[in-house]
């Protein structure tokens, strides 16, 4: 294969772009968005999703929306106005079909400071896996 024609290298799950396949392999191994998403795709792919295919439609609604994650991510890393970060949140959570009352990834007792970046991030996309597991939990009973 020809590594010179391939065009829009990006990452699936967070849909950074690459202009390097080395670069693009080396980011898989720590995204944040790839980490949470690969065990609920595995579980898809070996038949783990049922009639309706819940999983399927909510991954494919994190891939479409990955630019918003990263964004309320940031917001809350960089500190962003309560009312603009809440005007965020709100349209994450219509965007994803998510309970805007109830998903509050940030309001944890064991965040204890301000995280990074990179943290608020991997905080977030670990809260986007544990509701992709109670739907995978919910899909099986």
């Amino acid at each position: 294969m020809n590594l010179e024609k391939i065009k829009n290298l990006h990452c699936g799950a967070c849909m950074e772009d690459f202009d390097d396949i080395k670069l693009l392999v080396e980011h898989i191994d720590s995204c944040p968005a790839a980490i949470s998403m690969l065990p609920i795709i595995y579980q898809i792919w070996s038949g783990g999703d049922t009639v309706g295919h819940p999983l399927s439609h909510f991954t494919q609604t994190l891939h479409s929306n990955a630019h918003l994650i990263r964004r309320y991510a940031y917001c809350i890393a960089d500190e962003m106005d309560s009312f603009h970060r809440s005007e965020i949140h709100a349209e994450l959570c219509k965007k994803l079909n998510l309970d805007y009352i109830s998903f509050r990834p940030f309001e944890s007792s064991e965040i204890i400071e301000m995280p990074d970046r990179k943290e608020a991030e991997k905080i977030l996309w670990d809260a986007l896996y544990e509701h992709m597991r109670k739907i995978y939990d919910n899909s099986i009973h």
